[in-house]
């Protein structure tokens, strides 16, 4: 069990630098190119990516379902990734990433809200606590 939680922490640190490197170089890169420049580079990057690792798991035989109701809701998530980080490179363009990044890092809290109403998931106290503190945290972080 504590190996579960060790790996499942180290996973957590990686998400959580990639995504701070992602919004890093975001802001950077608008230093250099304008946001239409941004998102059409960032599409072709992210294509030849995720092409590789298509390609890895077609070739170490990873088993790919096939439910349409899965699939469906694949391309939702894609939807609304890619009109997020439109909207985020557009809004990046126009303020500072200090006080941009705190505030859509409240995205969970979306996520948190839609898994309690549809996926009937429950949140402790704690899990309460933790969660409004991070909101006015995101929201201190912004001022």
């Amino acid at each position: 069990m504590l190996k579960k939680k060790m790996e499942i922490y180290a996973y957590f640190v990686l998400i959580l630098l990639a995504w701070g490197l992602w919004g890093f170089f975001g802001k950077y890169a608008l230093k250099f190119i304008n946001p239409i420049s941004l998102i059409l580079y960032e599409t072709i990057g992210a294509i030849i990516f995720q092409i590789t690792v298509l390609a890895f798991l077609f070739y170490s035989k990873h088993k790919f379902d096939a439910n349409n109701t899965g699939i469906s809701i694949a391309m939702l998530v894609a939807l609304f990734g890619v009109i997020g980080t439109i909207l985020f490179f557009f809004t990046l363009s126009k303020t500072k990433a200090s006080v941009l990044v705190p505030l859509t890092a409240l995205y969970p809290v979306v996520t948190v809200l839609l898994s309690i109403i549809f996926l009937k998931e429950k949140v402790t106290l704690a899990q309460g606590i933790g969660i409004a503190l991070a909101v006015v945290a995101s929201i201190l972080l912004s001022v």
